[in-house]
């Protein structure tokens, strides 16, 4: 018999993916720069691999000081901070999606080691990827 806690859990993580989703949506309709969009395109669909600031503006087509400049008045971000938040974000889902180990993650979203994901997640969610994979786990149990 499904507990009605579990039902909760369940419908809670639906509206937070459906929420995820519109925001993201908002996001993209919010920059109305079509260079900065096409690079952040770019760095979504390439999370995995190494990003230049170089080769992300040379995809907007603009040098790198306008570039960054430029992007990060319309992401409120650093291209770097973007790839990092984005980055993060993936892994967030791939934990709870449960698949596979965290070190596997770090590496399938583009960091270069272990330790600077674990640092780099704990700074941004104030939190171990140990810890939210726990949390995570027993949210679902």
């Amino acid at each position: 018999m499904i507990s009605l806690l579990y039902i909760k859990e369940i419908l809670l993580r639906v509206f937070q993916t459906e929420g995820l989703n519109l925001l993201k949506k908002n996001f993209e309709k919010s920059i109305q720069d079509d260079k900065i969009q096409k690079s952040i395109n770019f760095i979504r669909t390439h999370l995995k691999d190494k990003i230049t600031i170089q080769q992300i503006a040379g995809i907007s087509g603009m040098g790198q000081t306008t570039f960054f400049k430029k992007f990060k008045k319309c992401t409120g971000h650093s291209p770097i901070e973007f790839i990092l938040h984005e980055r993060i974000g993936r892994a967030k889902m791939m934990i709870q999606k449960n698949q596979l180990s965290l070190q596997e993650i770090a590496f399938q979203c583009g960091f270069n080691s272990y330790e600077y994901f674990c640092s780099s997640f704990r700074r941004l969610e104030k939190k171990k990827p140990s810890e939210f994979k726990k949390e995570k786990l027993v949210s679902f149990s």
